[in-house]
């Protein structure tokens, strides 16, 4: 017998649409993702999906500011259905700080 969408956890009852920013290029990318899935996996396949490698310093966010650091244990659905109600994710990370060019007074 074969497995259903529903039964195997995927397809649309079972996934939901995120947004996740990777502020250190500025580029996004939007992707469904399974429910029970952990934050850390999320962000895992986003950065597959962006192309960038994971960096030690990359600290996670919801849009709205709400440090996520401290839990990516946690599954999307439960953090959608509380802190991150817009779906919308970001990694931050050092922006490499541009260095400033002084020139001497003549």
């Amino acid at each position: 017998m074969a497995m259903t969408n529903a039964a195997s956890g995927k397809g649309p009852e079972n996934e939901v649409n995120v947004t996740v920013l990777y502020t250190r290029t500025s580029k996004s990318k939007a992707f469904d993702i399974a429910k029970n899935a952990t934050l850390s996996q999320m962000f895992d396949e986003a950065y597959k999906l962006l192309g960038e490698p994971k960096q030690s310093n990359d600290t996670y966010f919801c849009k709205n500011g709400t440090d996520l650091s401290n839990v990516l244990s946690k599954t999307v659905e439960s953090v959608i259905n509380s802190e991150c109600k817009e779906r919308y994710f970001e990694i931050r990370g050092p922006t490499g700080g541009a260095q400033r060019c002084l020139r001497r007074p003549k």
